[in-house]
């Protein structure tokens, strides 16, 4: 017996192309549901293809997390995440940082994150996406770690990128 590939959904009134995937039965209770559905939102069958695959990779992720234990990371993982959310930063505004204004402003932003005590609530969700992005699931501790070395590496971009601004790329 052949399997078939999952593929994209059409709408039969829009023509929207749709991902839909049934959730295995020991991940329902997890996931909250027994169907993932969402739009493409794309007509053309070519782009509803490619769409589907990444979609489709990426729940697949998802899942692999959910039934995964949580293991700690070590103080040289945490820091190459974070160097990642730095380069990430650096290389995408460095050609255009724009005015040293804004990055004066990220600056007493990231004083008032610290001062408040919010630095875990403003990074917690960009964390998140980095460890779902790398398929990595950790620990609370793990977590908590790389949420303040993420703060720091931030911290390193807005400063850099503010230099940038003045004209300085030494």
């Amino acid at each position: 017996m052949v399997l078939a590939m999952p593929s994209p959904f059409k709408h039969p009134k829009t023509g929207v192309y749709y991902y839909r995937r049934r959730v295995p039965a020991h991940l329902v209770s997890l996931v909250g549901r027994s169907e993932l559905r969402k739009s493409l939102n794309t007509k053309d069958p070519k782009q509803a293809k490619q769409l589907f695959s990444e979609m489709d990779a990426q729940v697949t992720r998802d899942w692999q997390l959910l039934t995964q234990a949580p293991i700690p990371l070590t103080q040289k993982q945490i820091v190459a995440l974070a160097g990642e959310n730095y380069s990430d930063m650096v290389s995408m505004l460095e050609d255009e940082p724009g005015g040293i204004g804004i990055w004066h402003e990220m600056e007493r932003l990231h004083d008032r994150l610290e001062t408040n005590g919010k630095v875990q609530d403003w990074f917690g969700t960009w964390a998140d996406q980095l460890l779902a992005k790398k398929g990595i699931k950790t620990d609370a501790s793990s977590r908590g770690r790389l949420i303040d070395e993420m703060f720091r590496s931030t911290k390193q971009a807005v400063a850099q990128l503010k230099r940038f601004a003045e004209g300085d790329y030494r």
